[in-house]
C-alpha cells in the first residue's frame, strides 16, 4: 500500500487550497489539530506529510494496518481511539499539543458514523487551547472501497483534487463552545453533529472528557 501511496502522489493531480496560510503556522510550529471524515483520509495525508503530525489511529485490526502504513511513510502514530482506549488516546493527545506538536485524527473514526463530528475532538482542542483545522478533497472521481462504513475513497490516476485547509477553528469556553464549535466543524467538513439530549457515546466522548480532565 506504501508503494501504490506513492504512486497516486505523482499520479493524481492535486493542488492545496490554503487561503489562510495556516499549513506555513504548522512549519513554523504551531500546534494545532488537522481533522477530516474517515473516508477522505487517503489523499489529505498528502497536505500533512511534512508537518510533523501524529496521527490517532485505533487498536482494531484495520488501525493496526493503518499506523503500520503511515510509520512507514514518517508519520508517528498514536493509538487507541476506539472508546476502549479513549482515555489513554486523549491523554496522548494532549500530550503531543502541550509540547507544540500536531495532531491528526477523523472525525467519524474509528467506527463512526460517517461523517458526524463527535465531541472527542473538540474537548482535546478545548483543553490544550489549540486550533482545530478542517481538511477536504474535493474533485475527481475517487473509487470506493467496497462495504466500507465509510466509504473509503482511493484517488484515480489522472484525478484533478483539490486539498482544502480551513482557517483555524477555535473552540470557546464551556459547552456552548463546544457546540458553537461542533456545528461549524460538521458544517466545514460536510458532516453531522450528534442528537441532542440523552445518546450513545460511540466516540468516547466521556472518556476524552475524563481525560483532558487528568491530564489538566
Amino acid at each position: 500500500m506504501a508503494l501504490g501511496d506513492a504512486f497516486l502522489c505523482r499520479v493524481v493531480r492535486w493542488r492545496v487550497d490554503d487561503s489562510s496560510g495556516v499549513l506555513e503556522c504548522a512549519r513554523a510550529g504551531q500546534p494545532m489539530i488537522f481533522a477530516c471524515r474517515h473516508g477522505e483520509l487517503w489523499p489529505l495525508l498528502w497536505v500533512v506529510r511534512d508537518l510533523d503530525v501524529s496521527v490517532l489511529t485505533s487498536r482494531s485490526g484495520d488501525g493496526e494496518l493503518l499506523a503500520r502504513i503511515l510509520e512507514r511513510q514518517g508519520f508517528a502514530t498514536l493509538r487507541g481511539s476506539s472508546s476502549s482506549r479513549a482515555i489513554t488516546a486523549g491523554r496522548g493527545a494532549l500530550r503531543v499539543l502541550r509540547q507544540g506538536g500536531r495532531l491528526g485524527l477523523a472525525v467519524d473514526g474509528p467506527r463512526g458514523p460517517r461523517g458526524m463530528v463527535q465531541n472527542g475532538v473538540l474537548r482535546v482542542a478545548q483543553r490544550a487551547d489549540v486550533p482545530i483545522v478542517a481538511l477536504r478533497r474535493t474533485g475527481g472521481r475517487p473509487w470506493v472501497a467496497p462495504g466500507s462504513w465509510d466509504r473509503f475513497e482511493i484517488p484515480r490516476p489522472g484525478d484533478r483534487l483539490s486539498l482544502r485547509v480551513s482557517a483555524p477553528l477555535h473552540v470557546g469556553p464551556a459547552e456552548a463552545g463546544i457546540e458553537a464549535a461542533g456545528e461549524r466543524l460538521a458544517e466545514l467538513l460536510g458532516g453531522t453533529r450528534p442528537a441532542s439530549g440523552p445518546k450513545a457515546d460511540p466516540g468516547g466522548t466521556a472518556a476524552w472528557s475524563r481525560a483532558g480532565a487528568d491530564a489538566g
